[in-house]
Order: structure tokens, then sequence, then C-alpha cells
């Protein structure tokens, strides 16, 4: 018998059987990892209605605490708080305390929606935090990026955003999303309850 192993391509040569195993041990660990992602996928929808809540309620939370912290303090050219009265200035003396307002209006509205299963009240929270999101980035973001003020004769400085700027700005951005992902969820439970046949 003639022995034709030497003249067989690497192609064509058989497969070692630590490469033959190799290939369905990745399959394996593959299916699996579809089936825990496929698994958390689901146990997150379960839970969404309560995650964009969640998500409603800390925004409005934060806007409301953002009002009693620094927006912006006024440092010098090392970068050391400038003296005086007006080197802090506090959220709420920048806008009248409305952030409290839009953030409380926006959990409540969020609250109607959730316990009447209607979007329409949720779209109203997304509206308000909207609001919200354009007082941080039009009123306030100027302000907080300002440079050269004089605060007296002989007193110049740069605003320097605190973090009362950055909890407002994360209120603002978590209230608009979440507000309109709870929308979105309750309008599609909705249409899920219309379309189950009534027994």
């Amino acid at each position: 018998m003639v022995d034709d192993s030497r003249g067989m391509s690497a192609e064509n040569r058989p497969e070692r059987p630590s490469q033959a195993g190799f290939g369905p041990l990745l399959e394996r660990g593959l299916v699996g990892f579809g089936a825990v992602r496929g698994g958390l996928w689901r146990a997150l929808r379960k839970r969404s209605l309560g995650l964009a809540m969640l998500a409603v309620v800390t925004g409005g939370a934060l806007l409301a605490l953002s009002e009693f912290m620094d927006l912006y303090r006024i440092v010098d050219i090392q970068g050391a708080l400038v003296a005086g009265a007006k080197a802090t200035r506090q959220g709420g003396h920048q806008h009248s305390y409305a952030l409290l307002l839009i953030g409380a209006t926006a959990v409540a509205a969020a609250l109607v929606a959730r316990l009447t299963e209607q979007p329409l009240p949720a779209l109203a929270a997304a509206g308000v935090g909207a609001i919200a999101l354009g007082i941080v980035l039009i009123g306030d973001l100027p302000d907080v990026t300002s440079a050269g003020l004089t605060l007296g004769p002989l007193q110049e400085g740069d605003a320097d955003p605190a973090a009362g700027f950055w909890v407002e700005l994360a209120g603002a951005l978590l209230a608009v999303v979440g507000s309109l992902a709870l929308a979105h969820l309750v309008a599609v439970e909705r249409a899920a309850r219309r379309a189950r046949p009534r027994r």
C-alpha cells in the first residue's frame, strides 16, 4: 500500500484531536454566554418600568438638591477661591429655586403616569425635564464658565463650575431620559394589554 501522506497539503491533513475539541468547546461557551445575556435582558425588561421610574425620581431629587449646593465659585489666576461674599453662588440664588419646583413636578407627573398607566403624564415630565436642561445649558453654563469677572477695583477672577452644576446637569438628563423611557414603556404595556385576547 502506498503512503501518500507526504503528498497531502496542510489544508488536506486531518485535524488534530486538540483542534477538533477546541471548536465545540468555543461553541458551547458562546451559546452559554448568549443564554446568560438573554436571561439578563429578560430580567431587565421585567424591571424596566421600575428602572425608568427610579431614573425620574433620582433626576428630580438631584435637581432639588442642586439648588442648595454651590453652582460656581470665583477663583483667581492661581485657582484659589477669591475672598468675599460674592465668591460663590448657590443654585437656588441663581434661578430662584426653579429647579426644585421642576424636579418635584417631574417626579409627580411620572408617578401619575405609572399609577394611571397613561403615557401623557410621562411626556409632561419629560417636557419639564427639558426645561430644566435648558436652564442648565442656556442659563447656567455661560455663567459657570465666565472669565475676566471684575469683583472690585483690584479683584478679577474666573468662574469655576462647582459640584452643584454637575448635579443639576445629571438630574436634568436623568429626568428627561427616564421620563421618555417611562412614556414608551407605559405605551408598550398598554398596547400589549389590548392585544391580549379576553377570556
